[in-house]
Formats: structure tokens, sequence, C-alpha cells
């Protein structure tokens, strides 16, 4: 059964996840670029996972939406695991761009691990779906995904390392790079799902984690990391910028 329905309330949750995730991941680069060298590991590990937690709650979120009479169930340990893998990646790509300078030859090889790391984390995370068959896939659009994924990454690194420092108008600059940056790590999400296919009437497995716990789990903590985050790093900046005057 191919996927092709969705509940639409869940897809633009997911969207506003990753929405929410880019915008974080933008202010916590302005932090790493703008602190002394022992902060500013701070801000790479605590913005590298909040991320990683968003862009992983994206690709859950995502794969709730999918409407269909089946019982989702998933497997813990690869759920865990397409969780590190996205930190890992998130926290790679804060890395990259907190440099001095993000030359083409630094840029291509971070976008490369970058989009391989989020494409790895997606389809980890489908591994983890219960099914007593298999899922077939769509090589076009596995491939399609995988590309998007790339472009995506390329895209968010060069933002991400041009919105770092703060200005009069960074906030809407960064905003407006946080839509396009969402908007590409969903479209990468979403053309994943459509090259899967998935046995029609097959029954589920009985392990994994339920997704109704689940999908309660990913909004409360992924929402409440990004937000919580997202504030001490506004703060920070703000008083930086008092005792600068």
């Amino acid at each position: 059964m191919p996927v092709s329905e969705y509940n639409h309330i869940l897809v633009a949750v997911s969207f506003a996840v990753a929405i929410f995730a880019s915008y974080t991941a933008l202010n916590m680069a302005g932090r790493v670029a703008g602190s002394a060298r022992s902060n500013a590991r701070i801000w790479l590990m605590g913005g590298g996972f909040a991320l990683g937690v968003g862009i992983w709650a994206m690709h859950f979120v995502g794969m709730l939406a999918m409407d269909h009479a089946m019982n989702m169930r998933f497997d813990p340990f690869l759920t865990g695991l397409s969780m590190l893998i996205a930190i890992g990646s998130s926290l790679f790509a804060l890395w990259l761009v907190s440099a001095e300078k993000l030359r083409l030859r630094r840029l291509l090889p971070g976008a490369l691990v970058m989009g391989l790391g989020i494409s790895a984390m997606h389809y980890t995370g489908m591994a983890a779906l219960q099914f007593a068959s298999i899922i077939v896939w769509n090589s076009a659009w596995v491939a399609l995904s995988i590309i998007i994924a790339l472009l995506a990454s390329c895209g968010a690194l060069w933002l991400t390392f041009r919105l770092r420092h703060e200005g009069t108008d960074v906030a809407l600059r960064r905003a407006g790079a946080a839509v396009l940056m969402g908007i590409a790590i969903a479209g990468m999400h979403y053309a994943g799902m459509k090259a899967a296919h998935f046995p029609q009437n097959w029954p589920m497995e009985h392990r994994g984690v339920d997704s109704n716990w689940l999908a309660v789990l990913v909004s409360v903590v992924a929402l409440t990391i990004l937000g919580i985050t997202l504030l001490v790093s506004l703060f920070d900046a703000r008083l930086q910028a008092r005792t600068a005057l």
C-alpha cells in the first residue's frame, strides 16, 4: 500500500517542528560564534542536541501522520538509534559553521556528511516500523529524497554560517531562513515516505513502542527542549549585548 493519505494536522505540526528546530539552530550558531571557547563548547553541545531532537521529532510526527488502518509500532532500539544519528549530524553541522571561514572545500564535504546523516536517520526510523512483512521501496524516490537531503544540508549550512552574527535585522532574516530550511527538511522526509509501499492487510508485530505514546513523547519532549534552548539562547544574547555597552 503506498503512502498517499495523511492526517493534515500532523503534517502541519511536522512542518512547524522543522521550522522551529531550524530557527533554534540559527540562534544557537550565533551563540557558538559569539562566545568564548569554553562557553562555545556548551552552546555547541546543547544546540546540537536540541536541533537533533527537533529533526528527529519532525520525522516521527511525519510518520505518525500516515493515515491508514494499521496500528503502527516501533522498535525501541532502532528508534533510539535514529535519534542518535540526528543528534550526531546536528552536532557536526554546528561545529562546521562555527569556523571563522566556510570555504567551498569545507562546505561541500560537510553537506555530504550531514545530508547522508539525515537520510540515515530517516531510513533507520523507517526500519523501526514493526511489520510482519517488509516495506517495498521505490528506488527513484529514495534517490530523490537523498538528493533533497544533500541540497538542503548545503543550503542550511551556508545560511547558518551567514546568519550566525547578531545584527539589527538578523531575527527577521533568521525567521525567513528557518522557513526555507524547515520546508527543505520536511520535503526530504515526505519524499522518503513517497518511496515506501507498505504491505496491505499485513498484521503488525507486537513489539516496540505504541504510536500513541510515542506521539505524546515526541511532541512534549521535543517542543520543550527546543523552547527552553531558544529562550536561553535569546536571554544570553541580550545579556551579552548589555554587558558590551
